[in-house]
């Protein structure tokens, strides 16, 4: 990449953060812990000698695990952290959408914080008069504009932040993951101020976990681990190798858990004969559920001796893509549904019915598999893991995101319904 053409070049940058081995909320404490010998830290590096270059109008996601720097870049790159020893040149005018509404004056009025926001991003004060108006209009705060920024719910702050942010025309605009701002016509708003903006050349530098967000606003992806650069080019295979790590990491965690329960002496566990799973929509089964429309995911476990196990069981189900990419799950725990032994001995039909009142609507047409685990209540005993249910998601969702899929499936079970029957032998 010509550097001459360059909206940011950075080169060997390295952070280090300071952790102590002890907190000391007072200075008393401090002391304390300072003649007890309960002092030291150790270091903790979040940039390693990164270097990269930005041209203008590029459009660049960074990826990678939680720690793995992208945040920490993206305040070095908004003149939040200085670090030493390192070149790091930025041309034109940057707006940073780090945390929208930092920064603000709580005692100030939203008024005077579009004041003082734009100010300090480098605006005239004739220009801030003139863009006051647009600002107002795009945060929708209009009857609210004048009241104290302390009194605005953590919604209209954030919706202050990013009309502010996004007003001043920048010339380099760097988002970590605050473009979920109100409600859904807000937010259809906010990535069509993107959008339009893109067009005008900006150079574009995001950190988002909705993979659908990085494919609609980036062409290049730089993947960070652990403060070094893992790959840099094409988005796609930036997203593929992303996805690769992290099912990886995600199936080594699995079975180191599974091999520590196997190490572990417990006592007796019910026998699971079957789990069966069966899609209603509608009254009815189905293989071919419309993710638009409400519906309800039922797991059946045929068990022999169900009451020999702990108090209380977890059934869990997870969806996976095609390829075995793990991106939704959900258990009754989550919604403090707790399933209690039964009272019966023997065999038995255990159902749990997890509840889709507003289905999902952004999940994305295509063919996924469900898994199934069932647990003891304390996630320490796995009775039964495996993909036990092959369906086909249809869409009929006409909105924006309709080729979005969900990672907090938790968000949309409205209602967890448990049963016990007692089996029917075949």
């Amino acid at each position: 990449m010509n550097a001459d053409k360059a909206a940011i070049e950075l080169k060997d940058v390295t952070i280090e953060f300071r952790q102590p081995h002890y907190r000391s909320d007072t200075f008393k404490e401090f002391i304390f812990n300072f003649l007890s010998g309960k002092h030291g830290a150790k270091y903790f590096r979040a940039l390693d000698s990164f270097s990269a270059i930005f041209p203008k109008g590029s459009s660049t996601a960074l990826l990678g695990h939680n720690g793995s720097g992208k945040s920490t870049l993206l305040k070095v790159i908004a003149g939040i952290l200085e670090p030493r020893n390192a070149t790091i040149q930025t041309s034109g005018r940057i707006a940073p959408m780090i945390e929208l509404g930092a920064g603000f004056d709580g005692e100030l009025s939203g008024r005077e914080n579009i004041e003082l926001s734009c100010t300090l991003m480098g605006m005239k004060p004739d220009e801030i008069k003139e863009r006051i108006p647009s600002i107002v209009e795009f945060s929708e705060l209009g009857e609210f504009i004048d009241a104290p920024f302390k009194n605005y719910s953590s919604g209209m702050q954030a919706r202050l932040g990013f009309a502010c942010a996004s007003s001043v025309e920048p010339d380099i605009l760097i988002v970590d993951e605050v473009l979920a701002v109100g409600d859904s016509n807000f937010q259809r708003k906010c990535l069509a101020r993107i959008d339009e903006m893109q067009k005008k050349g900006l150079t574009f530098i995001l950190v988002s976990h909705d993979q659908n967000m990085v494919r609609r606003f980036c062409t290049r992806g730089i993947l960070l681990d652990h403060g070094k650069t893992l790959f840099d080019g094409n988005i796609e295979e930036a997203l593929r190798i992303h996805e690769k790590i992290q099912f990886e990491n995600f199936i080594s965690h699995s079975e180191g858990h599974l091999k520590s329960v196997a190490e572990t002496t417990v006592t007796a566990a019910p026998t699971i004969n079957r789990v069966e799973v069966q899609l209603i929509q509608n009254l009815e089964k189905t293989e071919f559920p419309d993710a638009s429309q409400p519906f309800s995911v039922e797991v059946v476990v045929s068990a022999k001796d169900l009451r020999s196990t702990r108090e209380k069981l977890s059934v869990g189900i997870g969806i996976e893509t095609e390829n075995g990419l793990r991106i939704g799950g959900f258990n009754n725990l989550e919604k403090d549904v707790y399933i209690e032994k039964p009272q019966s001995e023997g065999s038995g039909l255990l159902k749990v019915i997890f509840e889709f009142e507003k289905g999902l609507p952004f999940w994305a047409e295509g063919n996924y598999s469900i898994v199934v685990g069932v647990h003891d209540a304390n996630l320490s005993r796995t009775l039964f893991i495996g993909r036990v249910s092959t369906l086909t998601f249809k869409n009929s969702f006409l909105g924006p995101n309709k080729d979005g899929d969900i990672v907090g499936l938790s968000r949309h079970v409205s209602h967890v319904n448990v049963n016990y029957s007692e089996a029917v032998e075949s």
